[in-house]
């Protein structure tokens, strides 16, 4: 499993993808989503925040600024879009999140997801754990870590006062 706290090291393969507002491990999931392009999709949610879902332009949104990890998930299956679609109605039965990303649902989609074979397999890739996991920093976090390094840069300034 891929765990990073750079979104340039998320790769940028076909994928579906869960928000949460702390550890997944603890948390409810906030939203669900697919993608052809994990990377270029997150940074559209997380940093340009022009996705519709973060713009408020559709009638529920994602206030952002609390996600703090992003898990995803790959699967040989999600090269075709068709079974991709069909995984993320599943990922939204497995996972459970309080806002889902489809508006129009193709009929081939959804007639894959409820194909039993499928959706047990499917079940087995999001019950398996992620493929990768996404640590978004917050103010709070970044805040933190500012006065992490300040300290250690006070204590090595002291250090080398001392050695003169």
């Amino acid at each position: 499993m891929i765990e990073t706290i750079k979104l340039a090291d998320v790769p940028e393969w076909e994928g579906i993808y869960a928000f949460y507002d702390r550890d997944p491990r603890s948390a409810a999931c906030a939203y669900v989503g697919e993608t052809t392009n994990l990377r270029r999709r997150l940074r559209q949610h997380l940093v340009l925040r022009n996705s519709s879902v973060a713009t408020g332009t559709s009638v529920a949104g994602l206030r952002v600024d609390l996600i703090r990890f992003v898990q995803w998930w790959d699967h040989d299956d999600f090269d075709s879009e068709d079974k991709r679609l069909a995984a993320e109605l599943v990922a939204f039965d497995v996972l459970d999140p309080t806002l889902r990303s489809r508006a129009g649902i193709r009929e081939v989609a959804m007639e894959l997801s409820q194909r039993k074979a499928f959706r047990r397999k499917m079940h087995a890739v999001f019950e398996g754990g992620p493929s990768g996991r996404l640590q978004v920093q917050g103010l709070t976090d970044l805040a933190a870590e500012i006065a992490d390094l300040r300290q250690r840069v006070a204590e090595l300034e002291d250090q080398l006062r001392a050695e003169r």
